[in-house]
């Protein structure tokens, strides 16, 4: 039961509030690299608190990726001029693409004040993705004041037109409450709508319906409809998705306990430098049996330490503890060609 505790203990916090994946919730953990080779786990850890913490279990979105403002957009650069252009001739995609683009402050300065511009003019033709756009900006009070009552009423133009991003923000609204009473019912009822759309599903959807089902927020605990919804994200390959099944197949929750499924999904997640989920197997490569590899372990630990992810400095030096300078060289290579390639 403790090495089941130990797997995902440091990994609870992971997500609070991410803009683009749904960001870190740092409280108590170390913020540089200092502090973190300076970690020492205690000796012997209160495992009833763990317990605790590990209920938690798997990970919640708590924000829309595709409409982080804070974040730069990935990806190419947009050419600036031809879209000026495009949308000063009411091209609404266009309208759109460059709105995001001086929100984000992508291929041009970040000036808000342009950027609601010009989604105000897509979102007056009933470009969806303009209107949720206009929704975060209120919500999060960015050229305009914090308005969260602006922000529902826009996300509900685009869900009563089927919107599967609309429908996920406002499911989103009554999970944390915001501008309207907090109500898992109605967070789960909408979660339910984006995830389930038969063309275009929401894959943040599926995950944040699949936790609700897995602790029975806002209607009955059911692992395997979890199980499930998890595997829907992770097929469209959302890394969050793929590091909530890979615990699922780990724990033997809606499904038998296979730690060879659990390692695929979290390897899925880590190839993405998903921090928790290259924790987790740096924890099963220091298990027993023939699965267990110090090697493997060390390389694991060490991406987590680059990550500032607690835990990895402690696990370093127990896999330390069973290699040689050669292998201890080896590893390091291996590090690097992740870096290049990752």
């Amino acid at each position: 039961m403790r090495y089941s505790m130990r797997l995902t203990i440091l990994a609870i916090a992971l997500l609070s509030a991410h803009c683009a994946f749904a960001a870190a919730d740092t409280a108590g953990m170390p913020a540089k690299e200092a502090a973190l080779a300076d970690y020492v786990a205690p000796a012997e850890p209160d495992y009833e608190e763990e317990k605790l913490r590990f209920q938690r279990g798997s990970m919640l979105y708590y924000a829309l990726p595709a409409y982080s403002v804070a974040v730069q957009t990935v990806g190419e650069v947009p050419d600036i001029r031809t879209l000026s252009q495009r949308a000063g001739k009411g091209e609404v995609q266009a309208q759109y693409r460059l709105g995001a683009a001086y929100a984000r402050g992508h291929g041009v300065k970040q000036d808000y004040q342009a950027a609601r511009k010009w989604l105000l003019k897509a979102a007056s033709q009933g470009y969806a993705k303009a209107q949720v756009f206009l929704g975060v900006m209120s919500e999060q009070g960015i050229a305009t004041p914090q308005d969260y009552a602006a922000a529902r009423q826009w996300y509900e133009k685009t869900a009563a037109r089927q919107s599967a991003d609309g429908q996920f923000m406002l499911g989103l609204m009554h999970y944390q409450g915001k501008g309207v009473p907090q109500d898992y019912a109605q967070a789960r009822r909408w979660f339910g709508k984006a995830a389930s759309r038969p063309t275009a599903p929401s894959a943040p959807a599926q995950v944040n319906l699949g936790w609700m089902l897995e602790y029975g927020q806002g209607g009955a605990q059911d692992y395997a409809q979890a199980r499930q919804w998890y595997a829907r994200a992770a097929d469209q390959g959302d890394t969050l998705g793929q590091y909530n099944l890979g615990t699922q197949y780990y724990l033997g929750k809606g499904v038998a306990q296979d730690y060879a499924q659990a390692e695929h999904w979290f390897r899925k997640a880590a190839e993405k430098n998903y921090a928790a989920a290259q924790y987790n197997l740096g924890v099963m490569a220091l298990g027993q049996g023939e699965a267990r590899d110090p090697l493997a372990a060390y390389q694991w630990f060490r991406l987590v330490k680059l990550a500032f992810y607690p835990g990895g400095t402690y696990n370093i030096e127990k896999a330390v503890a069973e290699l040689s300078p050669q292998q201890i060289e080896a590893a390091e290579q291996w590090v690097k060609r992740w870096q290049a390639t990752h």
